[in-house]
C-alpha cells in the first residue's frame, strides 16, 4: 500500500491524471505499518531506488485495472486475485455489483485490511469473497484451487490477477499459483501479473492458453509514456486457441 500511495503522485498515460488511484492506501499504512517502519519507507520513497519503486508499482496497478475494465467490457464478472493483500479494486474501481472479485490470501491479511476499511466506512461496489489460504512450505496447486473453487462458477471465463503472488509468494507457492489459475480457467480466462523468472508457458499451454505473452519495458514506456526499468515486465496470457498471428503483444489492443 505504501508505493500505491507514492504513485499516486506520479503522472499516468494520459496527461493531468495520476498513474493510480487509490484513496485508501494511505489510510492502510498509517494504521497497519509501525511508526518506525513507516519512517524508513518515507526516507527510502525520496531516493531514486524508492521513486523506481513507486513507479513500478503504480505500473503494475494501472496495467492490471485495465484489464479489469477490458474483462468487464467483454461481460466477464469474476476477478480472482491470488494474493490479493491490501487490494483495494473492489471500493475503489467503478465495477457493476454483478461482478465478483475473489480475494484470497491469509486470514489475518483479510482480517487487518477489512478492519481498517471497515472503520473507514468505505463499501465494496460489486460482490467480494475472500478465500483463505496458508502461504507456507505445503502449499500446492490443489489447496489454491481447493480454496477458490467453491467461489468461482468454473464454467465462466474469468479475470485471474497474481500481483501479489507472483511478487511477494516463495518459489513453489508462485507456481502453484499460475498451477491453480489454470487448474480453475475456462475458455475466455485471463492471466495478468507482473512476469516472473520462472519457465510458465508449458504449464500454460497444457492448460489450453494458446498465447502468452511477456509485455517487456520498452512497450510499456510506450503505453505509459515514460521510462521504465529494465526489470519492468507483465505477463498477459489468454485461454483459448491461437489467433491473429504472432502479435507480440495483446495489450496493444488495449486503448490507454
Amino acid at each position: 500500500s505504501f508505493w500505491r500511495s507514492e504513485a499516486a503522485s506520479i503522472e499516468g498515460a494520459v496527461p493531468g491524471t495520476a498513474l493510480c488511484r487509490d484513496p485508501h492506501a494511505r489510510e492502510l499504512v498509517d494504521r497497519l505499518l509501525p511508526a518506525e517502519e513507516l519512517q524508513t519507507l518515507l526516507e527510502a520513497a525520496s531516493s531514486n531506488d524508492g521513486k523506481e519503486q513507486a513507479l513500478l508499482e503504480g505500473m503494475r496497478t494501472a496495467f492490471m485495472d485495465r484489464w479489469v475494465m477490458d474483462a468487464l467490457g467483454k461481460r466477464v464478472r469474476q476477478v480472482v486475485l491470488l494474493g490479493s493483500g491490501m487490494d483495494c479494486r473492489a471500493f475503489r474501481m467503478e465495477l457493476p455489483p454483478q461482478m465478483t472479485l475473489i480475494e484470497v490470501d491469509e486470514a489475518a491479511v483479510h482480517e487487518s485490511k477489512m478492519a481498517v476499511l471497515d472503520s473507514t466506512g468505505a463499501r465494496a461496489r460489486c460482490k467480494v469473497r475472500r478465500q483463505t489460504v496458508s502461504i507456507d512450505s505445503d502449499l500446492n496447486s490443489v489447496k489454491l484451487v481447493d480454496a477458490v473453487a467453491s467461489a468461482l462458477n468454473s464454467q465462466k471465463p474469468s479475470l485471474f490477477l497474481l500481483d501479489g503472488a507472483l511478487r511477494t509468494w516463495p518459489a513453489d507457492a508462485r507456481l502453484a499459483a499460475v498451477a491453480a489459475a489454470a487448474a480453475l480457467a475456462a475458455e475466455g480466462s485471463m492471466i495478468v501479473g507482473p512476469a516472473p523468472t520462472e519457465d510458465i508457458a508449458p504449464v500454460l499451454q497444457q492448460a489450453g492458453f494458446g498465447r502468452t505473452n511477456i509485455i517487456n519495458h520498452h512497450q510499456l514506456a510506450k503505453i505509459y509514456r515514460r521510462a521504465m526499468p529494465e526489470t519492468a515486465k507483465m505477463l498477459v496470457a489468454m485461454h483459448g486457441p491461437a489467433s491473429g498471428g504472432s502479435s507480440p503483444s495483446r495489450a496493444r489492443e488495449i486503448k490507454f
